[in-house]
């Protein structure tokens, strides 16, 4: 059996044992040159349906599984992306419970219906935890730097797939931005760069809240690392998972403060490019269309961006209030205010980039993908 890059012999025998043939390769590639990322989007571009085996330069893998382009399912050999595993991750479950379930596992059984069985989790949990395992799946497959990759098209089979109705170029952008946060707070914690605030109150797990405890008292993250046991990596997921649970805040402080910082000019440069990208959807929708779509994102977010955006939506040229939004600034501490204001901005720009995507495509949306960043870097 010949393929198109050289592989392993453990490579070999996994592909052959599912019955995969050269000729049904529609894509094959090294990420060290062209990454995994190009090739969900060429999938998702062409409504290519298939799977996608990638291995890892340890020969752990992974599989993708698509139906017309997007991402249905997803299975993992590395212990930290397993079921059990990310929702210990996420604060979903506890080690024990954990460790109970595995106790009662039998040949055949699955960890997420025992965890449901022993009453640790419910079945809505168990539907997010899997949810959250796939976005854990994806990213991880995004931070590899070494090893290949095949696309078998073809019908989808596997015993254990649970369709899920997921937005590939939604999912993309976010483990992207999720990876990006990511390597800054840890840029940030390694050279004590940022001063992390616990809120007091929230459920979590005691390893949770002993983490955020040691953050809050100063410690990096080498020193929660010898204290808790847990990896540096391991340390920046809880991290990121109590941040975005609104357990902890992280606030940079070196460099000077932030907190006089223009406001109002900052917004109405924001404002000039919402107004662009606005036409762009209408072009596409039609404004009364474009508004509808575009306003969509201020339903159901979190309590602290709800409070920014209150009462502010996008008017008929597609611009914020400025003065209201604004106002509502000036309900968060001094300290804090440039934070809240580049998180919500953050937030409302991917969002109308993930709607350029899909109403005028890749090439219209270029222009606006690194929006927040030139934002940032000229209030800087």
């Amino acid at each position: 059996m010949v393929f198109p890059v050289s592989i392993s012999e453990k490579a070999q025998k996994v592909l052959a044992e599912d019955g995969l043939q050269p000729e049904c390769i529609a894509l094959a590639g090294d990420v060290s040159k062209v990454g995994i990322a190009d090739a969900f989007e060429f999938i998702n571009a062409l409504r290519k349906t298939g799977v996608l085996y990638f291995f890892n330069d340890r020969e752990a893998l992974r599989r993708f599984y698509f139906e017309n382009g997007e991402l249905i399912f997803t299975t993992s050999e590395n212990k930290a992306e397993r079921l059990g595993e990310v929702m210990v991750s996420k604060g979903i479950i506890d080690e024990a419970q954990l460790r109970d379930a595995e106790q009662h596992l039998r040949p055949g059984a699955k960890i997420g219906a025992v965890l449901v069985a022993r009453k640790h989790i419910t079945p809505k949990e168990l539907f997010e935890g899997v949810k959250e395992q796939i976005r854990a799946i994806v990213s991880g497959a995004l931070t590899e730097e070494k090893g290949y990759f095949f696309f078998a098209a073809g019908p989808v089979k596997h015993e254990n797939i649970v369709h899920f109705n997921i937005n590939t170029r939604n999912l993309l952008l976010e483990c992207i931005k999720t990876l990006d946060e990511r390597n800054y707070i840890k840029r940030l914690l390694q050279a004590a760069q940022v001063k992390v605030t616990r809120t007091p109150g929230k459920d979590i797990t005691p390893l949770y809240l002993r983490v955020a405890r040691l953050l809050e008292d100063g410690l990096g993250i080498e020193k929660v690392s010898e204290i808790t046991g847990l990896s540096g990596e391991e340390i920046l997921d809880v991290i990121l998972e109590l941040r975005r649970q609104g357990v902890v805040s992280i606030r940079p402080v070196s460099k000077g403060s932030r907190e006089g910082r223009d406001f109002k000019r900052f917004i109405n440069d924001a404002n000039s490019w919402l107004m662009d990208a606005f036409s762009v959807v209408a072009s596409r929708t039609g404004e009364e269309k474009a508004l509808e779509r575009l306003n969509s994102f201020f339903e159901d977010i979190p309590d602290e961006m709800d409070r920014l955006f209150r009462n502010v939506r996008l008017d008929a040229m597609g611009k914020l209030d400025g003065d209201r939004l604004e106002k509502n600034l000036q309900a968060f501490p001094l300290s804090r205010r440039w934070e809240v204001l580049l998180t919500g901005m953050r937030e409302l720009f991917n969002f109308v980039l993930f709607e350029i995507l899909n109403t005028a495509g890749r090439e219209a949306a270029r222009p606006f993908e690194n929006i927040i960043k030139l934002l940032e870097s000229s209030h800087g």
